[in-house]
């Protein structure tokens, strides 16, 4: 009776030997969706780190010294601009002294508005405020600022402040309807000041600043009510926004658009920053906002912008175009440390063209994304970057061949490198098949591998007999 041969053990049949020609043709499997997600944040996270270390390269070495060269930057005109502004917050009594200020040389504020937090407890009353906003009205406008001159000195009065920002009755009929009307509503319908009175009690004192009326006070003591809503006409951080169009008048036709809170501090110090034209056309604040601005933005741009936009372009070509064509198959090194590969949708090799087209384009996206953000504002960049990765994500996970915009526009997959046999393209795929013709099938290979081991196991016993 012919021996029973036993099948394999499977460790053989496992060993790398006996499965060399019996892989499957293009298999190709997926890679699992948790596994490229890491990996492509593992990718990120390299290029991100590897980005930053280029713009710092790019900004200090490269862009601000050719900035520099070519006037772009003129760090004098920025000083300037800058203590400039320091000297009129300083004098225009709106402004506290910033506790941690240490010198010019120092990148904080030199002054700070009454409500940061570093100075806001000194301000708790309202006559803090009145004292500094009738000040700038009184003392700065007319004396102490650099575009002070005799047509303010006539303008802003202490009658000025009275009927302007406390909201007194113009009792002297200097102002006209239009003028008087055009005070924000917070101010015009203010019943809290009054008029000083002389001797007799009866006559208005308009070259004097006002004081709280009767209805505030109690047994000559100012109520505890009053004190509250007095301070809150001054300052109040739960204030409604509103808005103010401001005129210039050394810019035709120009016009600014003011915010503030309905409070008085607000108020002064959003038309301070730009300061409202007088009739003598002077906008003196406005000017040298604009031109402090143009100085930040041109130093931005060459010490900020310009690395950024470099460093972007040179990290992604670096990392998702020239290695994943260097390691062949797409692959970054977030796939090749999870074990993924680039394929086109038929399973065949990637091709070159195909890995620029899967690069370049978010490349381009994010170039065009980043420039708009530039003209408009990069908050606009940060939202459709934001935009894109959740429509990409989704699109991998909710679709149903999982797949990345970029990979959808390409043609091409993700698939698990480990698990998957893949080919150049179709020629090369019939020209494998056509050697394993020649070659012993899966059965006759399988049946000499088992005689094979049986009777090398035989000779093995026959040996130790002897």
């Amino acid at each position: 009776m012919e021996q029973e041969i036993k099948p394999l053990p499977n460790e053989i049949k496992n060993s790398d030997d006996y499965k060399s020609n019996y892989k499957k043709i293009r298999n190709i499997n997926e890679k699992t969706i948790g596994y490229r997600m890491v990996a492509a944040i593992v990718d990120f996270a390299i290029a991100l780190f590897t980005g930053v270390l280029i713009g710092i390269f790019a900004s200090y070495v490269i862009f601000a010294p050719i900035g520099k060269a070519t006037g772009a930057i003129n760090e004098e005109a920025l000083k300037s601009y800058s203590l400039t502004m320091m000297d009129e917050e300083g004098k225009s009594h709106l402004f506290a002294l910033n506790p941690s200020y240490t010198g010019e040389s120092d990148s904080a504020n030199k002054y700070v508005a009454f409500t940061d937090e570093s100075v806001s407890e000194s301000y708790t009353t309202y006559d803090k405020y009145l004292d500094a906003t009738s000040k700038y009205y009184t003392e700065y406008l007319t004396t102490d600022a650099s575009f002070a001159n005799d047509l303010n000195k006539n303008k802003y009065t202490k009658y000025y402040y009275n009927v302007f920002i406390l909201g007194l009755q113009d009792g002297q009929g200097i102002y006209s309807p239009e003028d008087l009307d055009a005070r924000p509503t917070f101010i015009k319908e203010n019943t809290l000041f009054s008029y000083k009175l002389d001797g007799d009690g009866q006559t208005p004192i308009y070259d004097e600043i006002g004081v709280p009326s009767k209805e505030c006070y109690y047994n000559d003591t100012l109520t505890t009510e009053a004190s509250t809503k007095l301070f809150a006409y001054f300052y109040s951080s739960s204030a409604s926004t509103l808005n103010k169009t401001i005129s210039l008048a050394s810019h035709e036709n120009a016009k600014v658009e003011v915010s503030y809170t309905s409070c008085v501090y607000s108020y002064v110090l959003n038309c301070h920053f730009p300061y409202e034209s007088d009739s003598s056309g002077n906008d003196f604040m406005y000017n040298l906002i604009v031109n402090y601005m143009a100085e930040v933005d041109k130093t931005n741009t060459w010490q900020v912008t310009y690395p950024a936009l470099a460093s972007i372009i040179i990290t992604w070509i670096i990392f998702y175009l020239i290695i994943p064509l260097a390691l062949k198959n797409g692959k970054t090194l977030g796939k090749l440390m999870f074990k993924a590969a680039v394929v086109n949708n038929l399973g065949y090799q990637v091709t070159p063209w195909q890995m620029c087209l899967r690069s370049l384009f978010p490349l381009v996206f994010i170039i065009a994304s980043y420039l708009l953000g530039m003209i408009t504002s990069m908050f606009l960049f940060y939202v459709l970057m934001l935009v894109v990765v959740i429509v990409s994500y989704s699109t991998t996970v909710f679709t149903k061949k999982h797949k990345a915009i970029h990979d959808y526009i390409a043609g091409t997959m993700v698939i698990d490198s480990e698990k998957s046999t893949w080919f150049k393209n179709a020629q090369e795929e019939e020209a494998y098949q056509a050697e394993l013709a020649k070659v012993e099938s899966s059965d006759e290979r399988e049946e000499r591998l088992t005689r094979e081991y049986h009777d090398a196991i035989e000779a093995k016993k026959g040996s130790s007999e002897k």
